[in-house]
């Protein structure tokens, strides 16, 4: 059989510590663009559900003391890892064997733009391209561990940082 392994897919437990370090400090990074991007757009008059830069809300539906905002986190944390598999450990894989592994930034933008254009339906335009940008980072950290793990769980904060606190 000519199948490749499940490592090039980013199903590995190898470089963990590695790529868990990685994911902190992306995360972090990416809370605080996250943090950057809404007081400038608050700033410059962009309209949003509420006028404060920490909503603490789901566009004013979720109360936090309810089992639904749990739910909620518990879906989402749940859909990351299939989207992270599709995203990063197919196409973006797949994009750089097509490439000869010779332009992974070409890969990693190929795939973001496909992970984009899903979201769009679901969030608008704006919302999709900012997503676009948090994907080139974990696109970046996916390329320099090929593993899974730090990719799926940054998504899972920056996601949930996302949806319910800014």
């Amino acid at each position: 059989q000519n199948r490749p392994p499940k490592k090039h897919f980013g199903l590995t437990f190898e470089g963990t510590s590695r790529s868990l370090k990685y994911a902190f400090f992306v995360t972090l990074s990416l809370c605080l663009l996250i943090i950057l991007v809404k007081y400038v757009l608050l700033k410059s008059g962009f309209n949003f559900s509420n006028d404060r830069v920490f909503s603490m809300t789901m566009g004013n539906q979720v109360n936090y003391l309810t089992i639904k905002y749990w739910v909620i986190i518990f879906v989402y944390s749940i859909i990351t890892f299939p989207q992270e598999l599709t995203t990063r450990g197919f196409l973006q894989s797949s994009f750089d064997i097509l490439l000869e592994n010779k332009h992974p930034w070409l890969a990693i933008v190929l795939s973001n733009f496909i992970f984009m254009t899903v979201h769009v339906s679901l969030m608008g335009y704006f919302q999709s391209f900012l997503i676009f940008i948090v994907g080139l980072a974990w696109g970046w950290m996916y390329s320099k561990q090929k593993n899974l793990i730090g990719v799926t769980l940054s998504h899972i904060v920056v996601g949930v940082f996302g949806l319910f606190f800014v």
